[in-house]
């Protein structure tokens, strides 16, 4: 078995709505998980303020928040930016803005 020591989480982000946003954030630093969460949040045409409220949210031991500004609009061109960042044996999963990921009992996720 081999575990995974680090977990990528893309989020598109699109507009205004920094309150969705929030509840994606604040699910997954609330996570008591034995790896690191390095969230991507991939934004096109948010105003300054904002992408400055995105840049404003705190790392902590297991989560890091990384803000990626992209040039042109399309979720899937979001997301594929997103990939570009990672390697490609890391693991990865997608959250739209307002989803939010719970663990059961905040047992480890083992990878097979």
């Amino acid at each position: 078995m081999n575990y995974i020591k680090n977990l990528y989480v893309i989020t598109p982000f699109k507009g205004n709505d920094i309150e969705r946003l929030k509840t994606t954030i604040f699910s997954l630093k609330k996570l008591k998980v034995g790896f690191s969460i390095n969230h991507l949040v991939i934004h096109y045409n948010s105003k300054f303020e904002i992408i400055e409220k995105i840049k404003s949210f705190k790392k902590t031991k297991t989560y890091n928040l990384i803000p990626i500004v992209i040039k042109k609009p399309g979720i899937y061109f979001a997301i594929n930016q997103g990939l570009d960042y990672l390697r490609n044996d890391e693991s990865y999963i997608v959250l739209g803005s307002g989803d939010i990921l719970e663990l059961e009992n905040n047992k480890k996720i083992c990878l097979l």
